[in-house]
């Protein structure tokens, strides 16, 4: 399939022989293999600068809190980096999937070296129709499975975090199954706080007995783990997937797969490495100071906006000059 649609014009006559003499299911378990042998990426990413956006979201989800927004100048400056560092430092991804809003396209993805490795896929794509439109994170993380001819192995990324230096598939995937690194147990006191993220996990927590928080890393994972997780939790599933803004009965999707999959042996448990990652907020001077650790991954979490395109800025400098 992948000569097919990116040799040269031997290769795709000669796979267009080779396919007239192959059987349909042949040519269906090829198909398969080949899906199983690649591993994508899928990053999610909105403008919420948008105008339009932030009124649809006003309407659908009057209770959706965060107000901060990036400049409408520079609303990809997050993405660029992070879709700029994984195409450099993980250049065995066969495809980068960026989903979004539709019509939704970071201005970035016009350049030349994202052509053909940078794909969109509009939410409208991968959830029904009544569920849309969704200002829920955790809507539509558990309809990324969904993705059209996504790799059954993939690494799951928010556009706040990047990839510092080159990394293997083995740091991601052993025998063929993601790695995982959870955090601690879902605290109890959380169950008496109104933050609709934590709620989440204490949903969880109830229904998962042990879950574990997740780091804020790249997450490795498989289409198959998150479709076993939306069957196993299925109510709590399908209630997180039509909720347009975080609901007080959603769960966290990807948490609840990557839990399920550890205790069902189709995911592995290890420890977090220290040298992992790096969660940290903008400061003076700390892009430096972040490249001088031994850490694989960056999270900028709760960054203020307005200093992100320069920070964005100064890491490209860095890393990608």
């Amino acid at each position: 399939l992948i000569v097919l649609l990116r040799g040269t014009d031997a290769s795709r006559e000669g796979s267009a022989h080779l396919a007239a003499e192959t059987s349909p299911q042949q040519m269906n378990l090829s198909r398969r293999k080949i899906m199983c042998d690649h591993i994508d990426a899928v990053v999610t990413w909105v403008d919420s600068s948008c105008p339009t956006w932030q009124a649809m979201r006003a309407r659908h989800a009057p209770n959706e809190g965060d107000s901060r927004f990036p400049p409408p100048e520079s609303p990809d400056a997050e993405v660029e980096l992070c879709i700029s560092l994984i195409l450099k430092h993980l250049p065995w991804v066969r495809i980068l999937w960026l989903v979004t809003m539709r019509p939704q396209t970071p201005k970035c993805l016009s350049r030349p070296e994202f052509e053909g490795r940078v794909k969109v896929i509009h939410h409208d794509e991968i959830m029904p129709t009544s569920h849309l439109p969704t200002f829920n994170s955790q809507a539509i993380e558990a309809n990324l499975w969904k993705i059209p001819l996504l790799a059954e192995r993939f690494v799951y990324f928010n556009d706040d975090v990047y990839v510092l230096k080159s990394t293997s598939p083995d740091v991601f995937f052993k025998l063929r199954k993601p790695i995982a690194w959870p955090s601690k147990p879902v605290p109890s006191g959380w169950k008496n706080d109104s933050c609709m993220y934590k709620t989440a996990w204490c949903n969880l927590a109830r229904e998962h007995k042990g879950a574990r928080l997740l780091h804020h890393v790249p997450l490795s994972l498989t289409k198959t783990i998150l479709s076993d997780a939306a069957n196993h939790f299925e109510n709590l599933w399908n209630d997180t997937s039509s909720s347009r803004g975080k609901g007080a009965t959603n769960i966290p999707p990807i948490g609840a797969a990557i839990n399920l999959a550890i205790r069902n042996g189709t995911a592995l448990f290890e420890k977090k490495p220290k040298t992992l990652m790096k969660e940290t907020v903008i400061k003076p001077k700390t892009v430096s100071a972040i490249l001088k650790k031994e850490a694989f991954f960056l999270c900028l979490n709760r960054q203020p906006f307005h200093k992100t395109k320069a920070f964005c800025e100064e890491m490209k400098v860095q890393l990608l000059t």
